[in-house]
């Protein structure tokens, strides 16, 4: 992952608060929204995480587009799937009962929708069940109808992550997570791949499925992985699936080598006799003794009691100085091949010690030495500047088709955390979908490429200052940006929705290294879901209303 500077303002100086510039419209609810579980204290924290930031509403870009409108969906206290269609030309969202789900008496899991495709839903009832629903046509006010019911693992406590409907193999691909027990130590959640198939044909963007052909046998289940925190950026492109892993992760799938460590590899086995600059590989903790050994025999080494001579050394006595009256500073040689990350020799840097010497120090005869305290080393400390050394994230990029992980990539998580993904915003697949990560202070937003079944991150845009901003926030419940950088949003668990300014400032606020924040009041109410919907509308929802907020542009 590459810092492009370019897109940084480094003279970045405030957000400014905007008084005007959001118009909020509410809508109120006939009927609640269905009242989401409890986080109980004694829950697993990954668990306790997933309920609390559970949200109740998920949007459709594929109707959204064919509407010209912000098209969302929830579950309210009767079980009705309800869908919510905001337009620009009214102050109102219209409601409208599109499906009646099961009545469910008690649940082990929330209940979660997600949007396959163009008039195609898929909703888990948090018991391991999950139902495929259909609109008949493509314009509000549509019929839509049960295709498809499963239960891949019986019943058990799942939650639906992501679903995608693939046209050109007609394949309608699900991942979800089942919520594993504390006797479980390997992991929290167990991620699975659901492939559904769909019989018939597929005309146009219409999905086909035959109704009678429900079955068992027409879905193959398949595990992932077992993870220890439940993953937020899920996302497909055609019969392929990328997961943003955070902390430890276990693969329940076979892991593809990378051509370029089998390659170098195959180098160091066939080369033995020939030196060759190293650059220190990241997966040499792999290596058994043997492996490591001849490794290590093949590298210059140099180091205290070694002149650097000895290209294969046979006994450990070899590594050491034969002449012990040298003293031991004299002994030592510096590496031209450092046995590390870095591609430049450290051998032109200047000796650190004569920074330390009493005759430096006695220069300065008006300098006191500072005794340090806690508030002198910590002053200056934020919340965005504590990057957990320990921290993990992998990128996996998962083969439906082949049932194997094509690639893992490593996030540096010690300069890059991980924040949010964006939303998915009129389009047929949100593979296009970008990742926001906090770096130093600053908000940035990658783009993920896919090149010959490989991953990679470009950074596309920058939100200044976000970084220090989310982690001034301490009850933030919702957090999400537009994929272009435009704008991003923090929602709290109560009362407020923070707005911030990303990309399509002014030139006169760029001129001031300003960006506009804006702050939501919703009143005394708890925020059950946050979505953005477009490039300039978000909707809130609470317990008897849902917000619609129009940002000016």
């Amino acid at each position: 992952m590459e810092v492009d500077r370019t897109l940084i303002d480094k003279d970045f100086d405030r957000y400014v608060l905007a008084t005007d510039g959001i118009t909020k419209c509410a809508t109120a609810l006939p009927i609640e929204v269905l009242t989401p579980l409890n986080a109980d204290a004694t829950m697993r924290k990954a668990h306790w995480e997933s309920r609390v930031h559970s949200n109740a509403l998920t949007v459709d870009p594929f109707l959204s587009q064919s509407y010209g409108a912000s098209v969302a969906y929830y579950v309210n206290a009767e079980y009705q799937l309800v869908q919510v269609v905001g337009d620009k030309t009214s102050t109102q969202v219209k409601l409208e009962n599109v499906y009646k789900l099961p009545v469910l008496t008690t649940r082990q899991e929330n209940v979660s929708i997600q949007v396959a495709g163009k008039g195609v839903i898929v909703y888990c009832d948090g018991h391991g069940t999950l139902y495929f629903l259909q609109a008949e046509i493509e314009k509000p006010g549509a019929k839509w109808s049960l295709v498809y019911k499963c239960a891949p693992w019986d019943v058990i406590p799942l939650l639906l992550l992501r679903a995608f409907y693939n046209e050109q193999d007609q394949h309608l691909y699900v991942v979800v997570a089942e919520s594993l027990s504390k006797n479980e130590v390997d992991g929290a959640f167990r991620l699975s791949l659901v492939d559904v198939v769909a019989i018939g044909t597929s005309t146009g963007n219409d999905m086909k499925i035959d109704c009678q052909s429900v079955g068992l046998e027409k879905h193959v289940t398949s595990g992932i992985a077992v993870v220890t925190k439940l993953p937020t950026y899920v996302s497909f492109c055609g019969p392929t699936v990328a997961l943003l892993v955070e902390e430890t992760h276990q693969l329940l799938l076979k892991l593809v080598a990378d051509k370029e460590e089998m390659t170098l590899m195959k180098e160091i086995s066939q080369e033995n006799d020939t030196l060759m600059l190293h650059k220190r590989r990241h997966n040499e903790d792999v290596l058994d003794d043997n492996e490591m050994a001849a490794l290590l025999s093949k590298l210059p080494r140099a180091g205290i009691g070694f002149h650097g001579e000895i290209s294969k050394p046979k006994e450990p006595s070899e590594l050491a100085s034969l002449d012990f009256n040298t003293p031991l500073s004299e002994r030592f040689h510096k590496s031209s091949t450092p046995f590390s990350s870095v591609d430049a020799p450290l051998c032109g840097k200047p000796d650190t010690s004569t920074c330390y010497r009493n005759e430096n120090i006695g220069g300065s005869p008006g300098r006191s030495l500072e005794i340090p305290t806690a508030e002198s080393i910590l002053s200056g400390f934020e919340e965005c500047d504590n990057g957990d050394p320990n921290a993990k994230a992998s990128l996996l990029l998962v083969n439906c088709e082949q049932q194997v992980v094509q690639q893992q990539l490593a996030i540096d998580c010690l300069n890059f955390q991980f924040l949010c993904p964006s939303v998915q915003v009129n389009s047929s697949s949100d593979f296009k979908s970008a990742l926001l990560f906090r770096n130093d202070v600053h908000g940035l937003v990658f783009k993920l490429n896919m090149v010959v079944a490989q991953l990679s991150l470009q950074h596309a845009s920058t939100l200044p200052a976000f970084g220090f901003v989310q982690a001034s926030k301490q009850e933030k419940k919702f957090m999400s940006f537009h994929p272009s950088g435009s704008f991003a949003c923090i929602g709290e668990f109560k009362r407020r929705v923070f707005v911030y300014q990303g990309n399509n400032s002014s030139e006169k606020e760029r001129m001031l290294h300003t960006r506009r924040q804006y702050v939501v009041e919703i009143g005394d109410q708890e925020l059950l879901g946050m979505q953005i919907v477009s490039e300039n509308t978000i909707l809130v929802l609470t317990s008897s209303q849902v917000y619609m907020l129009e940002l000016d542009t």
